[in-house]
């Protein structure tokens, strides 16, 4: 990002561009509280000034606490950091080409700006950037766990430890036979990937067992009757088709990620592990995402969480754009189909709650210790006396900040206020 290209400006600022024209005409919006607004708003029960009141309060906090926060502090755009902002920009503009414009405009901003503070961090006498860099380590040891927590969640602690087990199982067996020797070339299989993926299939297995026992105890399935907005979906593919090509060539060039999770293991080049929590992930949004879809007819900007954005990580920058195109396409098409399935195993639409949750304390836990750790590098002792103080401070206020920022939020105050006592021959 500190050395940021033509190219990346050109397709940051397009990617801005088109998920602002998106917003104004009501096709796609990225924020999920939004969409199951937009029918007040589409049918003028509620005044455009209203809606765009409520649009800026539900992303502005994210973008500043959330997605700037982990940008600086991977190198690599959250792109929260973009497509919150595009929802507001969309809304609040009078016109398609205003907001075409002014989304472009900022897309450019985002990315000459970050990569402006990056080197004048660089360029400071105490070193922040190294130290940010450790903000991800926890997540990246710990991002395994996610299955076991989300089972507990919804199946209890004994299933939920029983996950943990087989999941460390995996882990250790995957270790003890790597690398694994194919010819004259040996290859490392991600011990961490492997205890996702064997996590994930329990906790799938637990909910179609559960599913599947409760058709045969005599529960009534609910019935998908959503079919004049999956239409209006269907209907907006190629302006959908357009933007999932836009986001898979972001995330094919390493531009952006989909979450904190993709962004860090981006960072540390771990190309395959942030592409393995682009797709499960989908598990956990597919009911969200599609039901607010459903009731409002408004698709998701950035898709179903962030599976796109895995395809474009797999994939080189030529094809990564049709690949994208593709999948956005399944999306719209497969609509209807996937609630029907959801509807059918009704535990698998209701772990994406879980999983969620298990997500988000997931990240809360590693990314302050992950914080602490990278402001002690920085500063040593103080840096953990200045994010520990923060984090329960913003507990007290009533969680100001979203509680998952606070940590890198914290890392890079820390650096700053290092800098300035070593200005002030303080430190």
């Amino acid at each position: 990002m500190a050395n940021f290209s033509v190219l990346e400006i050109v397709v940051i600022g397009l990617i801005s561009l088109w998920a602002s024209v998106l917003a104004n005409k009501n096709i796609a919006v990225y924020n999920d509280g939004l969409r199951p607004i937009m029918g007040e708003y589409t049918s003028g029960r509620m005044k455009k000034q209203e809606f765009v009141a409520l649009t800026f309060a539900m992303s502005f906090g994210l973008i500043v606490g959330f997605g700037i926060p982990f940008s600086l502090a991977t190198q690599v755009i959250l792109i929260h950091t973009i497509l919150l902002a595009t929802d507001l920009i969309g809304i609040a503009s009078p016109n398609k080409y205003v907001a075409g414009l002014v989304g472009l405009l900022f897309g450019i901003g985002v990315v000459v700006g970050l990569g402006g503070v990056v080197t004048f961090f660089k360029a400071l006498p105490v070193n922040i950037m190294d130290g940010l860099q450790m903000i991800g380590d926890p997540v990246v040891v710990s991002f395994s766990v996610l299955p076991a927590l989300a089972v507990a969640y919804q199946f209890g602690a004994k299933k939920g430890l029983v996950t943990l087990i087989v999941s460390l199982l995996a882990r250790l067996g995957i270790n003890r036979i790597n690398p694994i020797t194919i010819g004259d070339s040996s290859v490392d299989i991600s011990a961490d990937g492997i205890a996702l993926a064997v996590g994930m299939a329990l906790l799938i297995g637990f909910c179609v067992a559960k599913s599947n026992k409760g058709r045969k105890e005599g529960e009534q399935q609910e019935e998908a009757l959503f079919s004049d907005n999956a239409k209006a979906i269907r209907r907006n593919v190629i302006p959908l088709a357009i933007m999932g090509a836009l986001i898979s060539l972001g995330a094919s060039l390493h531009y952006i990620g989909g979450s904190p999770m993709d962004v860090t293991f981006l960072s540390k080049g771990q190309i395959a592990e942030a592409a393995m929590i682009a797709f499960i992930k989908v598990i956990g949004y597919i009911p969200l995402v599609v039901t607010t879809g459903l009731v409002s007819g408004v698709w998701a900007s950035g898709g179903i969480c962030d599976w796109l954005f895995g395809l474009g990580y797999l994939v080189n920058p030529f094809a990564a754009p049709f690949v994208g195109a593709a999948g956005m396409s399944v999306e719209v098409f497969g609509v209807r189909y996937l609630a029907r399935f959801m509807d059918k195993y009704p535990e698998i639409r209701a772990s994406g709650d879980y999983i969620r949750t298990a997500m988000t304390q997931l990240l809360e836990v590693a990314l302050l210790v992950g914080g602490m750790t990278a402001a002690n590098a920085i500063a040593p002792t103080f840096g953990f006396f200045v994010v520990a103080g923060l984090y329960l401070i913003n507990i007290i206020s009533g969680t100001k900040i979203v509680k998952m920022a606070v940590g890198p939020l914290g890392a890079i105050l820390v650096g700053i206020l290092a800098n300035i006592f070593a200005i002030c021959h303080l430190l």
